[in-house]
Order: C-alpha cells, then structure tokens, then sequence
C-alpha cells in the first residue's frame, strides 16, 4: 500500500503508527556517497645534491596559482620532533627544495583540494 507523504504526516500527528521500509543502498551506491577527501595527497621526497637537500613532491598537480602545505618532522634520539614552520610547495608541478643539517626527516603532507593528509617515506640527509 502507498501513502503519501501528507497522509503519513497526518497520520504521526494523530498519533497512529505507520510502518515504513526503508531501502539500505547496495555497495556501488554507498561508494559513491562518500564525501571528498577519500584519496591522500602524493608526497613524495628524496635527496638530492649528494645527500644536502630534501626534494618534496606533491601531487596531483593543480592548476592555476594552487599550493599545498606541508610540514617537515625530525628524528633525534630515537623520536619524532614536529618542526614548528610550515612550507608551501612552489611553482606548477608542486614541488619545493629544502636545504637542511643533517638527520633523518619525513615530511606531512596536508590535504587539499579534496585529498586527504598523508606522510611521506622516511629520508636521511647525510651532508
């Protein structure tokens, strides 16, 4: 049997109980429900300059004027210290160069655009 969408009103307000079957969505639906942000940013770093500089890629690319941010975090003794500045990539293909003293360092990526944060792998400058 269907109702309307007034009867069903009329009939809460008067108190009565309707029945109503809700239909879950499959699987296929359900993916495509989720919000923005399912995808992590690349980050991806590397030394360059026989071991002085931590090269930082990030992707995808964004057209235009657009940067992502990210920050630097170093190992010493054993932990991970965060570093209390933050960068911004450069330049079209999102990319950035730091020259930094030597240790070992991993770079957080935060999302943008709809992509999520991510870490990068783990890099040791020598110098």
């Amino acid at each position: 049997m269907r109702t309307s969408f007034r009867t069903k009103a009329a009939a809460a307000v008067i108190g009565a109980g309707v029945l109503l079957s809700v239909s879950l969505p499959t699987t296929a639906q359900a993916v495509d429900a989720y919000p923005p942000g399912v995808t992590p940013v690349s980050c991806k770093v590397k030394v360059v300059s026989g071991g002085d500089r931590l090269f930082i890629n990030m992707g995808p690319n964004q057209p235009g004027s657009r940067y992502y941010t990210f920050r630097i975090d170093v190992k010493r003794s054993g932990l991970w210290y965060r570093s209390l500045k933050y960068w911004k990539t450069e330049g079209r293909y999102e990319t950035r160069t730091l020259n930094l003293p030597k240790g070992t360092y991993r770079v957080h990526c935060y999302g943008k655009y709809g992509f999520k944060t991510a870490n990068s792998r783990t890099v040791k400058l020598t110098r």
